[in-house]
Protein backbone atom coordinates (compact mmCIF):
# COMPACT_ATOMS: atom_id res chain seq x y z
CA UNK A 1 0.00 0.00 0.00
CA UNK A 2 1.09 3.76 -1.20
CA UNK A 3 -0.09 6.54 1.57
CA UNK A 4 -0.10 9.90 -0.06
CA UNK A 5 -0.29 13.03 1.92
CA UNK A 6 -0.72 16.42 0.27
CA UNK A 7 -1.41 19.58 2.23
CA UNK A 8 0.16 23.37 3.13
CA UNK A 9 0.99 24.46 -0.29
CA UNK A 10 1.49 21.46 -2.38
CA UNK A 11 -2.66 22.34 -2.20
CA UNK A 12 -2.82 25.94 -1.78
CA UNK A 13 -4.17 26.96 -5.55
CA UNK A 14 -5.31 25.49 -8.77
CA UNK A 15 -2.35 25.06 -10.23
CA UNK A 16 -0.49 22.72 -7.28
CA UNK A 17 -4.20 21.08 -6.82
CA UNK A 18 -3.47 19.91 -10.59
CA UNK A 19 -0.05 19.16 -9.89
CA UNK A 20 -1.16 16.67 -6.96
CA UNK A 21 -3.84 15.39 -8.82
CA UNK A 22 -1.71 14.14 -11.38
CA UNK A 23 0.60 12.96 -9.10
CA UNK A 24 -2.51 10.65 -8.02
CA UNK A 25 -3.50 9.62 -11.02
CA UNK A 26 0.36 8.44 -12.37
CA UNK A 27 0.51 6.55 -8.95
CA UNK A 28 -2.73 5.13 -8.88
CA UNK A 29 -1.39 3.17 -12.10
CA UNK A 30 1.11 2.13 -10.65
CA UNK A 31 -0.28 0.97 -7.10
CA UNK A 32 -2.94 -1.51 -6.78
CA UNK A 33 -4.36 0.33 -3.41
CA UNK A 34 -3.33 3.60 -2.82
CA UNK A 35 -4.45 5.46 0.18
CA UNK A 36 -4.36 9.82 0.10
CA UNK A 37 -4.39 11.80 2.76
CA UNK A 38 -5.16 15.55 2.08
CA UNK A 39 -4.46 18.37 5.21
CA UNK A 40 -5.43 21.99 5.11
CA UNK A 41 -4.21 24.47 2.62
CA UNK A 42 -1.60 26.68 3.29
CA UNK A 43 -2.25 28.91 6.44
CA UNK A 44 -5.86 27.20 6.96
CA UNK A 45 -4.97 25.63 10.17
CA UNK A 46 -4.34 29.07 11.59
CA UNK A 47 -7.25 30.17 10.35
CA UNK A 48 -9.45 27.77 11.70
CA UNK A 49 -7.57 27.75 15.48
CA UNK A 50 -8.22 31.33 15.62
CA UNK A 51 -11.73 31.25 14.04
CA UNK A 52 -12.36 28.29 16.61
CA UNK A 53 -11.23 30.66 19.78
CA UNK A 54 -13.09 33.46 18.87
CA UNK A 55 -16.54 31.79 18.16
CA UNK A 56 -16.17 29.82 21.54
CA UNK A 57 -15.85 33.55 23.13
CA UNK A 58 -20.16 34.12 21.41
CA UNK A 59 -18.06 37.03 19.31
CA UNK A 60 -19.36 36.88 15.91
CA UNK A 61 -16.88 38.54 14.17
CA UNK A 62 -15.42 34.85 13.61
CA UNK A 63 -17.67 34.85 10.48
CA UNK A 64 -15.18 37.84 8.94
CA UNK A 65 -12.09 34.77 9.34
CA UNK A 66 -14.50 32.07 8.15
CA UNK A 67 -15.04 34.08 4.67
CA UNK A 68 -11.49 34.55 4.31
CA UNK A 69 -11.26 30.15 4.60
CA UNK A 70 -13.82 29.82 2.39
CA UNK A 71 -12.80 32.22 -0.02
CA UNK A 72 -9.36 30.61 -0.29
CA UNK A 73 -11.14 27.25 -1.00
CA UNK A 74 -13.39 28.91 -3.68
CA UNK A 75 -10.39 30.98 -4.98
CA UNK A 76 -8.63 27.45 -5.34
Amino acid sequence: MLVMKFGGSSVSNAENLVKVSEIIKRSSEKEEKLLVVCSAMHGVTDLLIKVSRIAETGDVSYSELYQQIKSKHLQA
